[in-house]
């Protein structure tokens, strides 16, 4: 009888541990992938407007594109936890000076406003002006201009370092 209680007993541990060690493996096999595939997809954006010129640091986001035909328009944009370090590329493509306000959504700040001549193009680095980075969330990009339509490249990305120019 003592025997077959202590089997019993057995069994049951063994079977528990088992489930104990499959759940953890499991769990560490999803974070690992997520963490590799977060890492392969950023790794696979090639957006020519950005320079990824530092090695060491991790990429959250990155987002680029075109707007035209309105003289005020917007984008958004969005800076992960942890990556509020951002550098954003504007491209004035349009016959008249883009302005161009970064604010965030939710608490309306607003990060800059600068005036980007015809034919020209602008980089801004958080790091200037936010040395510890910027909050995480949506932020508005917003793009007008006086005379003509709106025709600006714009590009962007969050990393988890300052970016240099």
């Amino acid at each position: 009888m003592k025997n077959k209680s202590f089997l019993t007993i057995l069994s049951v541990v063994a079977v528990t541990m088992i489930i104990l060690l499959a759940v953890s493996t499991q769990k560490e096999n999803v974070t690992s992938s997520a963490s590799i595939d977060n890492i392969s997809q950023n790794d696979n954006l090639q957006d020519k407007n950005i320079q990824d010129n530092v090695s060491s640091s991790r990429i959250g986001n990155k987002w680029s594109g075109h707007l035209s035909g309105s003289k005020q328009t917007s984008s958004s944009f969005d800076v992960s936890k942890g990556y509020g370090h951002v550098q954003l590329r504007f491209q004035n493509q349009g016959t008249s000076e883009a302005v161009i306000s970064v604010a965030h959504e939710g608490s309306g700040k607003k990060y800059f406003t600068k005036t980007v001549a015809v034919g020209e193009s602008l980089i801004w680095t958080s790091a200037l002006d936010y040395p510890q980075g910027m909050r995480s969330g949506y932020y508005i990009l917003s793009f007008r201009s006086s005379s003509s339509f709106v025709d600006v490249d714009y590009s962007g990305m969050a990393s988890d370092l300052p970016q240099n120019k």
